[in-house]
């Protein structure tokens, strides 16, 4: 069994699983720039107006959603999002952003430490884990959320290891769960399975199951883990194959929860790979503080590159130029990844936008016209009009997702383009 003491005496075995954090904290910290996209602004945009204008009941902001009840249950990580922009501007936004993954990843290798795990397997369940987290590392409430989720496994561990009756701790930490992100109950998986296979959620699919063709590792990791749960049912504990399981099946029901899997497997996958490979998974004690030390350096470098990048690299997909275009009258269609980012930077375009993340309060007519204009048919731009009861004179394009959209407003005699930049585009009626 491990030597807890070895680490106070400057040993440990762990010194692999602080590579993985390692890497994982320094790739973060060098991509700062691409940290802040869509649902990034989103949060900023909601946190400004919920600090003015209180807790939202129905959507002002967006054209499409205009009038319609929408309870904003993320409400406190948007109110912190804006807070820490307001203190520090979008760079402590991303800083903080990147110290609540890494520090969830810290905290879930502990939790393996825990529960018993040897060494190699967290590591190994680590770089796991790193496969379906890469991809989804942008700022989002989410990161309030995945942090919430391991302090409670977390917790659970450490009250089944040590007998300790600190299991009504995870009150607390369910409640601020609450009202941070709506990952909260594990069953909105099931929920969000079947609302989507009721309705047509739009043309978005980032809460679509994982499939081969759009996350295969996200798919894979999800099946292999139920696999060897069934497997090794025997040998696992009981409730940290239910708390496993349960985030597996969770990740089958939408890609953006595959972020859960991977924390998820981070804490308990050391130790169901324990009980199916061969071995005692453990290395030999190693001096801790030039592990540290060479961690923190990687770390800090990555975070000085990505940080003093930053804003060219927002820039890059949200130019500046972009906002400075004439749009005072009529609404405004943008892709969804630029229609927050409107909202927060431009707050004369209140009411005008037409979408932004809030997809779901869109109708199957309303995103069957969208899912139009996505493939280049401009009739969707009149439909959406016409339903709406206001004309849209203005379109906002992100270049690469929209690319269809903009060849055919090129070649459309009624529209005219006004600003162009290597990420977006901005066309007007004439």
């Amino acid at each position: 069994m491990t030597d807890e003491r070895s680490l106070w005496r400057g040993r440990t075995r762990f010194f692999l699983a602080v590579a993985v954090v390692a890497v994982y904290a320094t790739r973060l910290a060098a991509s700062a720039g691409e940290l802040l996209q869509g649902d990034g602004w989103f949060c900023l945009s909601l946190g400004r107006e919920i600090t003015t204008s209180g807790l939202p009941r129905v959507d002002e902001l967006t054209a499409l959603g205009a009038g319609r009840a929408w309870i904003d249950v993320q409400w406190l990580a948007h109110v912190i999002w804006h807070e820490l922009r307001e203190l520090g501007g979008a760079k402590l936004v991303i800083v903080s952003h990147v110290l609540l993954l890494t520090g969830a990843l810290v905290l879930a290798f502990d939790a393996a430490r825990r529960s018993g795990a040897s060494s190699r397997r967290i590591a190994l369940a680590g770089l796991v884990a790193l496969l379906v987290l890469m991809p989804q590392r942008l700022v989002r409430a989410q990161s309030f959320g995945v942090l919430c989720l391991v302090l409670v496994l977390w917790i659970a561990i450490v009250d089944a290891r040590r007998a300790r009756g600190v299991l009504g701790w995870t009150l607390p930490v369910l409640v601020l769960w609450a009202n941070l992100h709506g990952s909260v109950i594990v069953g909105a998986g099931l929920a969000g399975l079947w609302a989507k296979m009721a309705a047509d959620p739009g043309p978005f699919t980032e809460w679509d199951a994982p499939t081969f063709g759009t996350a295969p590792i996200h798919l894979v990791l999800a099946i292999v883990t139920l696999a060897l749960l069934v497997w090794r049912a025997r040998r696992v504990d009981l409730l940290h194959g239910v708390l496993l399981g349960a985030c597996a099946i969770l990740s089958l029901t939408g890609l953006r929860y595959g972020l859960l899997l991977g924390y998820a497997f981070a804490v308990f996958g050391p130790r169901l790979l324990d009980h199916a490979l061969p071995g005692d998974g453990n290395d030999p004690a190693v001096r801790a503080w030039p592990v540290a030390l060479a961690a923190g350096l990687a770390f800090l470098a990555g975070l000085g590159h990505g940080v003093s990048n930053a804003s060219d690299a927002v820039g890059l997909r949200y130019p500046r130029e972009v906002l400075s275009a004439p749009m005072s009258d009529g609404l405004v269609f943008s892709s969804e990844s630029h229609g927050d980012w409107l909202l927060d930077l431009r707050p004369d375009l209140r009411g005008r936008v037409l979408f932004g993340v809030r997809s779901e309060l869109g109708t199957a007519a309303e995103w069957s016209a969208v899912q139009d204009v996505l493939a280049g048919e401009l009739e969707g731009l009149d439909r959406l009009g016409r339903d709406l009861g206001r004309p849209i004179r203005h379109v906002v394009l992100d270049r690469e997702e929209w690319s269809a959209t903009e060849r055919a407003l090129e070649r459309a005699d009624a529209w005219v383009r006004v600003r162009r930049t290597d990420g977006a585009v901005v066309f007007s009626r004439r």
